[in-house]
């Protein structure tokens, strides 16, 4: 996941479905209700059904694992949102 960039600012997401995410490495801003976590290795958050959140990767280097029921989950709107990638791996320093 990329970090924010900079004059940016993170992308609102609601889900028709129950969500969760556990960090797996680097670190996770999530806002749920006005209410911030800063997430890490082995952090769980679970976010309701049409419930709005921010989240961004303040760290190049994060990862996730993304849990939700239905068809317009999250990895429906990355898939949506994506653009080719030339590379096997995400560079280091990716734009």
């Amino acid at each position: 996941m990329s970090p924010l960039q900079p004059n940016t600012r993170p992308p609102q997401v609601e889900f028709t479905e129950h969500t969760s995410l556990l960090m797996e490495e680097g670190q996770l801003v999530v806002t749920v209700n006005g209410e911030t976590a800063n997430l890490i290795q082995g952090d769980l958050i679970f976010i309701p059904a049409r419930t709005p959140f921010t989240y961004y990767a303040p760290a190049a280097a994060t990862k996730f694992l993304y849990v939700n029921s239905g068809r317009d989950g999250l990895q429906s709107q990355l898939t949506r949102n994506s653009i080719p990638w030339d590379y096997t791996s995400y560079p280091q320093y990716a734009p």
